[in-house]
């Protein structure tokens, strides 16, 4: 099905208020509680409009959905689970999109609104003297919009088996003479450790190395994963399967297992690894949504992608020089030494 929650009271669209457990109209500020429209929803009470998904295939792997509220086209990816109709602007839900195995177990709702982002963005560029005046424009900050990201959190219990060469040193004195005496130990050592909600973002859109910058998010803040939390914000299914990332995120967490490990053999000068073994047992993978804030920044012909923790505002991305900042900068900076110059040598 395809679902807009409608306000009860003026009939406009409904959206997740965040950090809020409620929906609440934008239009007349009324609010309801999430888990009463999941109850009446359960119950066989309609909250909204209801759709069925043609879902007719517009090519290039693009599916067509009607709007439940006007009956225009909504032509999405096959990962798309919740996004607007580019006609009357509904915030629509693809329910089939997280259904089934595609089912988030869990949520972190956005802690913040679209203007406290926007206001975040601003600040964050309030520093950078060479930031195009432009970004700062009305017609950039609402281009910023909210997206639950796909994540797998993984828990495993870890055994770390380490061989090492350890030394010990003595020093002792005779009048002028020190002699330093070391000794060698064969150390074997084994660890036992429990690693809890290691995340990696499963979606094919989102750059790892941004997401891992975001990342942690706050995990105490996951909530039971209910539709209407999608609802004004862009959503998408996860594209990679637990299976298909275990690999990569076992491989890039057994560095600092083993780092971990050898950090607690103590009492010896030196620890040098000779052999080790890192094993990952009764691993667990958990499907949740994590809240970014997106703004594509576009400058010169070139994209500048950024993205914000929607929990903490910790932001990813690289902006772009003004070309007009940038010379004044330099041309200042050639006068001022210009003008040194000249008072140097007219002094000696």
């Amino acid at each position: 099905m395809v679902r807009i929650y409608k306000c009860p009271g003026c009939g406009s669209e409904m959206i997740y208020d965040a950090g809020t457990d409620r929906l609440i109209c934008p239009h007349c500020g009324q609010t309801r509680a999430i888990d009463e429209v999941e109850a009446q929803e359960a119950s066989g009470y309609s909250t909204g409009l209801i759709g069925q998904e043609t879902a007719d295939n517009a090519g290039d792997g693009m599916k067509e959905y009607k709007c439940p509220g006007c009956g225009a086209s909504i032509v999405t990816d096959e990962f798309t689970a919740a996004t607007f109709c580019s006609f009357c602007g509904s915030p629509t839900l693809i329910e089939s999109r997280v259904d089934g195995k595609f089912r988030p177990s869990r949520i972190l709702p956005f802690k913040f609104d679209k203007k406290a982002a926007q206001e975040k963005f601003k600040t964050w560029t309030g520093t950078g003297f060479l930031t195009p005046a432009s970004f700062k424009s009305q017609a950039v900050m609402d281009k910023v919009s909210g997206i639950y990201v796909p994540y797998w959190l993984y828990s495993y219990d870890a055994r770390v088996d380490i061989a090492a060469d350890c030394t010990r040193e003595f020093s002792q004195r005779e009048g002028n003479l020190e002699t330093i005496t070391t000794e060698h130990y064969r150390v074997n050592h084994t660890t036992h450790g429990r690693y809890e909600n290691v995340p990696y973002d499963a979606s094919e859109k989102m750059p790892d190395e941004s997401m891992a910058v975001l990342e942690p998010f706050d995990y105490s803040d996951l909530r039971d994963f209910k539709l209407p939390y999608l609802s004004g914000y862009m959503a998408e299914k996860y594209q990679y399967s637990a299976d298909e990332l275990g690999e990569t995120v076992r491989s890039e967490l057994a560095p600092d297992v083993l780092n971990a490990s050898v950090g607690t053999i103590r009492g010896y000068a030196s620890v040098n690894v000779i052999d080790s073994d890192v094993k990952f047992l009764n691993e667990t993978a958990e499907y949740v949504m994590c809240p970014v804030w997106t703004l594509n920044f576009k400058y010169g012909g070139k994209n500048y992608p950024l993205y914000m923790n929607g929990q903490d505002g910790k932001i990813d991305g690289v902006l772009p020089r003004s070309k007009g900042k940038t010379f004044l900068l330099f041309a200042g900076a050639f006068t001022v030494c210009f003008l040194l110059s000249l008072l140097m040598g007219g002094i000696f």
